[in-house]
């Protein structure tokens, strides 16, 4: 009982060694670290090669210490007899000599820095030169050479090679331009900073209104732009309103950076057309148009089929009237409209029957392209449905009164032209 008890222990103590990686059997050999010098913030690697002796299948807890603090814990496993090539990456931002550790092995690394790192100005114009400076350092016991990359947005633009003797500094000093306005970052060993370009004035036409449009033979109207500085200086430059590809107008203009203004040009043309308008990247259309007096009792329109019922119309007002007929299912689509000048009437026949939706409108100057006044006192249509009821040989007459406002009775809404049903 005795003897199986103590090999019972040996055999523990086999497996304990074989499986907790007993360092006899993981050998360390050639620590390496690349680069062994660097500069401040760049990774570098330390690699060590593992050779495992053992029967069984193991693991080996891999410790990376830098001056005695653990950096990274990594556990590996090897199969008997196997190697494997360990890996580590770190790095460092503060300049000095470090003594990195992995296992039983260790070597030196030296970071190389840099202090005092600046970008002047921090603004300038366009193509004007911006200095970076940087004080490099050598804390090693022997001279070295700098290799000294600016790189500006991501993409190197300069190098130099500066040699610095042992445990000394020394200035390093690059001058660049931009011939763009924006925001830029430089980066060199491991610092970065950034400057601006500043943006000579630009001016842009933000908006164009035409206002009135469209307007009368002979009549004027108002082109209106924003126009905004979106450069970062302050400058003037000169704005044309040019009208079918001649320039109509132009102005001299001065604005702050960011700064917006507003500008008015006043036209009229003796002849109908559409008018091309442009200033700066904005287009706009101008229509010149010779109202018409329709004569009264025009039909505008008629997409209703042909019935025996009237629509006696009677406009009280002093501006010409426009009818519109929709049906309640599609209150936006005429079906009829008619037309009767101010203080007349007019009996409309052939009304088929049905129940319609009565709109309305009072205005002058008659536009025939647009079919619609280009002066409207008003839009509006009646509460109630209109109803044109269908019998044998009986037609419906219906005699309305038309003012503005509606009338007692037969009450109406006011309308945006938005809202009212569109004859173009």
């Amino acid at each position: 009982m005795k003897i199986f008890n103590l090999l019972l222990v040996l055999l523990m103590l086999s497996l304990v060694v074989a499986v907790g990686g007993c360092g006899s059997k993981f050998q360390l050999t050639a620590l390496e670290i690349s680069p062994e010098v660097c500069y401040r913030g760049e990774t570098v690697t330390v690699s060590t090669t593992v050779t495992y002796s053992g029967d069984v299948t193991a693991d080996y807890e891999a410790e990376l210490k830098v001056d005695g603090d653990v950096e990274r814990t990594e556990t590996f496993s090897f199969e008997p007899g196997s190697s494997q090539l360990l890996s580590f990456t770190l790095s460092r931002v503060e300049p000095g000599n470090y003594t990195v550790r992995l296992g039983n092995l260790k070597s030196s690394l030296t970071v190389l820095g840099a202090s005092n790192f600046t970008v002047s100005p921090d603004e300038v114009e366009v193509d004007q030169p911006v200095t970076v400076v940087a004080d490099l350092q050598n804390v090693t016991g022997d001279d070295v050479i700098y290799h000294c990359c600016l790189f500006c947005q991501g993409e190197e633009v300069q190098s130099k090679n500066i040699t610095i003797a042992a445990d000394s500094t020394s200035e390093v000093t690059f001058e660049l331009s931009q011939s763009s306005g924006g925001w830029y970052e430089v980066e060199l060993l491991g610092f970065s900073e950034s400057f601006k370009v500043l943006k000579p004035a630009e001016f842009i036409v933000l908006d164009l209104d035409v206002t009135p449009n469209p307007v009368k033979v002979g009549e004027v109207t108002t082109i209106t732009a924003e126009i905004e500085n979106v450069g970062d200086m302050w400058g003037s430059d000169e704005v044309s309103l040019i009208m079918d590809g001649v320039i109509e107008e132009t102005r001299e203009i001065a604005l702050a950076p960011g700064a917006v203004t507003t500008e008015s040009f006043s036209l009229s043309r003796g002849a109908e057309g559409n008018y091309r308008l442009q200033m700066g990247a904005h287009r706009a259309e101008l229509r010149v148009v010779q109202p018409v007096r329709l004569s009264t009792g025009t039909v505008l329109l008629n997409e209703l089929p042909s019935g025996i019922s009237q629509l006696r119309v009677f406009n009280e007002e002093d501006s010409d009237l426009v009818v519109i007929m929709t049906s309640p299912e599609e209150p936006e689509v005429p079906l009829w409209a008619g037309y009767v000048r101010a203080g007349a009437y007019h009996t409309f026949r052939q009304i088929a029957e049905d129940t319609y939706i009565l709109y309305f409108t009072f205005g002058e100057d008659w536009d025939e392209e647009a079919k619609k006044f280009l002066t409207v006192y008003s839009y509006e249509r009646f509460a109630d449905e209109i109803e044109f009821e269908e019998a044998t040989y009986i037609f419906t007459r219906w005699t309305l009164p038309f003012r503005i406002g509606g009338i007692e009775g037969l009450p109406s809404w006011a309308l945006d032209e938005d809202e009212f049903p569109s004859l173009e």
